[in-house]
C-alpha cells in the first residue's frame, strides 16, 4: 500500500480524538508533577518557618519567665532597701526604734562614710551602670542579757534598709556580781554593722548624707 493510498480523513476521524485525550492526560500529568512539586516546597518552607516561629516563641516565653524571676528579685531587693539610695535618717530611726522595743539601756552609734565596693563576679548586662556602696556602721549596745545582741541582730536585718553583714560583735560583762541588773546594762556589745546598698541606673541620686 502507498502512502497516497491512505485515506487520511478517515484514519484522523478515528485517531483523533484518542490523540487529543493522550495529549490532555500528559499536560495534566505534567501540570500535576509541578503543581505537587511547588506544593513540597511550599510546604518545605511552610515548616521551616514554622519551626522558626516555635523556637522564637520557646525562647520568648523562656526570657519571659528569667526576666519574671529576677523582676521578682529586683522588686524584693528594692521593698528591702538593698537596691536604691542609702536612707541613713531611715538606720538611726530604725535604731531608735529597735532599742526601745527591746528594752535595751543604750545604743550608740558611728556611721563611717559611703565607699564603693567593686563585685567579686561580674555578670552579662551593662554592669558599669550598676553601683553598689557600702557604709560600716559602728555600734555600741547595752544589753541586759546575751540574748538581746541576737535579737538585736535579727531586728536590724529585718527592718534597717539594705543588705546587714555583721562584720564583727565583741561582748564585755559590766559586772562580775551574782545579781544581774534589769535596768542598767550588764553587758555591753561593740559591733562593726556593714550596710551594702545597690544603685541601679532607674534609681534618682537621693542620698541623704549625715
Amino acid at each position: 500500500m502507498k502512502m497516497v493510498d491512505v485515506d487520511w480523513r478517515y484514519l484522523l476521524k478515528d485517531t483523533l480524538w484518542p490523540a487529543s485525550t493522550a495529549l490532555v492526560a500528559i499536560v495534566v500529568l505534567a501540570a500535576s508533577f509541578w503543581f505537587v512539586d511547588t506544593e513540597q516546597q511550599r510546604y518545605a518552607q511552610f515548616s521551616s518557618n514554622r519551626a522558626a516561629v516555635n523556637n522564637d516563641y520557646d525562647e520568648l516565653i523562656y526570657r519571659q519567665r528569667l526576666v519574671n524571676r529576677y523582676l521578682r528579685r529586683y522588686e524584693y531587693f528594692q521593698k528591702q532597701g538593698f537596691v536604691g539610695s542609702e536612707s541613713r535618717l531611715d538606720w538611726i530611726e530604725s535604731l531608735r526604734i529597735i532599742a526601745k522595743e527591746l528594752g535595751l539601756p543604750h545604743v550608740t552609734y558611728a556611721l563611717q562614710p559611703q565607699r564603693g565596693v567593686i563585685a567579686p563576679v561580674g555578670g552579662p548586662g551593662h554592669v558599669d551602670d550598676i553601683k553598689i556602696s557600702q557604709s560600716t556602721l559602728e555600734l555600741e549596745i547595752g544589753l541586759i542579757h546575751e540574748l538581746d545582741l541576737l535579737r538585736f541582730v535579727d531586728k536590724l536585718q529585718s527592718e534597717v534598709p539594705g543588705l546587714i553583714k555583721v562584720e564583727r560583735c565583741t561582748m564585755t560583762r559590766e559586772s562580775e556580781l551574782a545579781e544581774l541588773s534589769t535596768i542598767h546594762p550588764n553587758i555591753v556589745a561593740s559591733c562593726s554593722i556593714v550596710v551594702f546598698s545597690v544603685t541601679t541606673p532607674d534609681v534618682t541620686d537621693n542620698e541623704v548624707i549625715i
